[in-house]
């Protein structure tokens, strides 16, 4: 018989053992649009973790480490300017901002309020989402965030509703919808019910990029996969993928599941393919909660 997914990650772990990676009407209405679309937007990850130091060091002498510690309230708009810095800096993140908010300016004080006040609605109902900060411990600045979904018990299909892209219309939502979609498609074949651990973006600051803020904010994740057994995934950019792999996450094979977008899809001069990566927990096994195991996913 195939091999179900499971498989490969069982025998991905014995492997690894041996082995050793925009403007509204209103107020309220900007609010409660930003609040459909952070619901289904942080669906659309490459993750992205630059690996080049930027050319101006805050300090010539940084010696003193990272800490990553859960945002808090008033860490919102520092939190989120580190994501969007860090976003616009690159091109290939700048490309995804660009799909989600066409045509709008992401550095406007309108534009950023009411990011805040649906940022804050969100976290008052979402039940398994959680935001970290990681500060530079000389001067308190946050300087790099995570975003990720624990989903520590099993969902159900009406749980794992396909992302829909309410906030925006005709050809700018068919776009934003295909690239969705794909990533969706991809997170149903690989896990369906299943538990575990979905990163949505992990940021740096520009000016603090290469200083090890990156390496901080991965290895808390992976911190926190092995203490509540999940594993973690995440959709990487093709440049991050080295840099995941050093911290012990492997690709998921393409016969299991892929995900390439279209040049005419992302305006580029080359189709995209997104790895998609895990990391299993270190020691014990991975309670067997869904139908994913028994389930062919290879073509």
């Amino acid at each position: 018989m195939p091999r179900p997914a499971w498989d490969f990650f069982w025998d991905l772990d014995k492997f690894l053992r041996v082995i050793h990676c925009a403007a509204g009407s209103s107020g309220d209405l900007w609010s409660l649009i930003y609040v459909a679309v952070l619901r289904h937007v942080n669906n659309l990850r490459f993750v992205f973790l630059p690996c080049k130091k930027s050319s101006v060091s805050p300090s010539s002498s940084h010696n003193m480490p990272f800490l990553v510690l859960p945002a808090l309230i008033p860490d919102i708009r520092p939190v989120y300017d580190v994501y969007f810095s860090a976003f616009t800096a690159d091109p290939s993140g700048s490309r995804l901002l660009s799909i989600l908010f066409p045509n709008t300016d992401l550095t406007s004080e309108d534009f950023r309020k009411v990011h805040a006040e649906g940022t804050l609605k969100w976290w008052h109902t979402s039940d398994t989402q959680y935001t970290f900060k990681c500060i530079d411990s000389e001067s308190g600045k946050v300087v790099g965030m995570a975003l990720c979904d624990v989903f520590a018990k099993p969902r159900t299909e009406a749980e794992r509703q396909v992302p829909e892209v309410g906030w925006l219309s005709g050809p700018e939502k068919e776009r934003a919808e295909t690239v969705l979609l794909k990533l969706w498609g991809a997170r149903e074949r690989i896990w369906g019910g299943r538990s575990y651990i979905y990163i949505h973006a992990f940021a740096v600051d520009p000016e603090y990029q290469g200083l090890g803020a990156g390496s901080a904010l991965i290895k808390a994740t992976i911190d926190l996969g092995n203490s509540t057994n999940l594993p973690i995934y995440l959709e990487s950019s093709p440049e991050a993928e080295a840099v995941y792999a050093k911290k012990g996450f492997r690709r998921i094979p393409a016969d299991i599941a892929e995900v390439v977008h279209e040049a005419a899809v992302l305006g580029t001069d080359f189709d995209v393919e997104v790895p998609l990566m895990v990391r299993l927990p270190r020691g014990g096994a991975i309670a067997k909660q869904s139908k994913v195991q028994q389930k062919d996913l290879r073509p």
